[in-house]
């Protein structure tokens, strides 16, 4: 017969008084609790304790508010369910950040009702470990028609935390972008398909609708056709071929911390501005191995 295992949870909160008391009500209705006071002991607890539930205060008394304990708490227990209680409303802005972020934190008002704490550990016990409270890594679709492209790309953006996908055909984007759902499309104009980047770019936004999408080209023929695209309202971002990775990794960092309903600068189909001599594949060879 198998043996049901207490939710574990560990309790924040700079005054020992509450960390305390919440912990003895939760033991008595038998739940695992542990107390911690700052942040500092929060971490090494949870290393070793393995919380299913962080409650912890907005303020605690230290450098760290709970929305920036709890992200740090979701880089190694990323299925730990998290609730943020707060007295205070000024707090409302620093939460609506992590939010906006991707956080998936709750929210329970100071003081805490033991009644409503019980209540909401029902509701974790019900997750059962299936919801993630941390944001997910964002999505990027590479669609180019020279393997050793993509393949680069893909282990650069995967090294940087991004989950990655390349292909080299139309088809196979249009079926990846399905099944994988992108929050990013990068595409060569031109892939040795019948249809230009622009052309699968329009039809994965199709089904998704919110995918950013950046084109990158090496040659100023596909201009027209890009322009064509952008004055029927599509926002694709553009790139000059040779794209170089950094530029890429800013970029998508600035799409992580915009609205979706943003508009994307929109960046001229231009001769690549470095000037240099090298090709593509060899800058793309020289980055891929400082990160490697």
């Amino acid at each position: 017969m198998p043996v049901h295992k207490p939710m574990r949870v560990l309790i924040l909160d700079d005054e020992k008084v509450i960390a305390d008391t919440l912990c003895m009500v939760l033991n008595q209705s038998g739940y695992e609790a542990r107390p911690a006071y700052d942040h500092a002991s929060a971490m090494a607890t949870a290393r070793e304790f393995e919380p299913d539930v962080l409650i912890t205060g907005f303020n605690n008394g230290c450098e760290e508010n709970g929305c920036e304990t709890a992200a740090e708490l979701l880089t190694f227990l990323p299925h730990c369910y998290v609730f943020i209680f707060s007295g205070s409303a000024s707090t409302a802005p620093v939460l609506e950040e992590f939010w906006q972020l991707g956080y998936r934190f709750d929210v329970l008002a100071k003081p805490v009702h033991p009644q409503d704490l019980l209540n909401q550990m029902r509701k974790c016990e019900a997750a059962d470990g299936n919801v993630s409270m941390a944001p997910r890594p964002m999505r990027v679709l590479i669609l180019d028609d020279d393997k050793s492209t993509v393949d680069s790309l893909c282990m650069i953006l995967k090294q940087n935390g991004y989950e990655t996908r390349g292909v080299r055909r139309h088809d196979e984007a249009i079926a990846t972008a399905r099944a994988f759902e992108p929050d990013v499309l990068l595409s060569g104009f031109e892939n040795g398909c019948d249809q230009n980047g622009c052309e699968t770019a329009a039809e994965v936004l199709r089904f998704l609708p919110e995918c950013r999408v950046i084109i990158f080209s090496g040659s100023a023929a596909g201009a027209p056709a890009i322009e064509e695209f952008w004055a029927r309202g599509y926002k694709f971002d553009v790139f000059a071929k040779p794209l170089h990775p950094e530029d890429l990794i800013n970029r998508l960092k600035e799409y992580e911390r915009a609205d979706r309903g943003a508009v994307p600068e929109l960046f001229p189909c231009t001769p690549d501005v470095r000037r240099e001599d090298r090709s593509w594949w060899d800058r793309l060879q020289d980055w891929a191995g400082r990160r490697s």
